[in-house]
């Protein structure tokens, strides 16, 4: 494990502690002489918990003079005690981090869980109004086919100007070259009209413009951003309105 890791691992504690198995001992002793921070942190550590049973015992003492030999086994009694309590304290500790830490990766996990749910929504009724577009009487199914440029492309365009939806599935189509996207133009009375940039997607249908009184439905391969007017030497399908 790496050095922060291994910080929060809880085996330093462990190793101050006494409690470490031998080949936990051995691997902190490795840390420690490769990381001078970590042999700071042990020293302080140690430190910390001689101070604590220090300051344990003065109180202790301070609460009445005892005989030389009560003195003494009130020390090491004490000593012990205030150990016992560090040791308690710092595997506290450990064990709150640990919760912590637990608790972090399941909210993250709920969090990202949420966004999936979100977006697996978003999806559905996207799915349900394009469903219900085309189940609508007022749909007109439009096919566009491939010119020369891509004589095996297809795409089906449901246009409804009755709701004034119309949705694009690609059915076959080459992918545009780098810093190039495909464009959808409605023609009406000869003057090409925007209907909308196209995202190389054939997993689900995407709005585009209803253009009125549009003659035919024409697809064009634009720089990245789409152009003004459509590049005609680019038309890579097209195909007729029926109505």
């Amino acid at each position: 494990m790496d050095k922060d890791k291994f910080l929060t691992s809880g085996l330093i504690e462990k190793y101050v502690l006494d409690l470490a198995s031998p080949s936990e001992c051995a691997e902190v002793e490795r840390y420690a002489t490769a990381f001078p921070e970590i042999k700071a942190e042990i020293e302080a550590l140690r430190s910390a918990m001689q101070h604590y049973a220090a300051q344990q015992t003065n109180k202790l003492l301070q609460a009445g003079p005892p005989a030389k030999a009560a003195l003494h086994y009130a020390r090491r009694r004490w000593q012990g005690i205030a150990m016992a309590g560090a040791a308690v304290s710092i595997l506290l500790g450990i064990s709150l981090l640990y919760w912590r830490s637990a608790f972090l990766n399941l909210s993250a996990a709920h969090t990202t869980l949420q966004a999936q749910c979100t977006q697996l929504q978003r999806q559905h009724e996207h799915a349900a109004r394009v469903y219900a577009l085309t189940q609508d009487t007022h749909t007109e199914i439009v096919h566009l086919h491939g010119t020369p440029l891509a004589p095996g492309a297809h795409a089906v365009v449901y246009w409804n100007d009755n709701k004034n939806h119309a949705y694009l599935q690609f059915v076959n189509m080459p992918p545009p070259p780098p810093g190039h996207q495909y464009q959808i133009w409605a023609d009406v009375d000869g003057v090409m009209i925007d209907a909308g940039l196209l995202q190389y997607n054939f997993l689900e249908p995407q709005l585009v413009r209803i253009i009125a009184e549009a003659e035919s439905l024409n697809i064009t391969l634009e720089p990245q951003g789409g152009s003004e007017h459509p590049t005609v030497a680019n038309l890579m399908l097209n195909g007729r309105m029926i109505g």
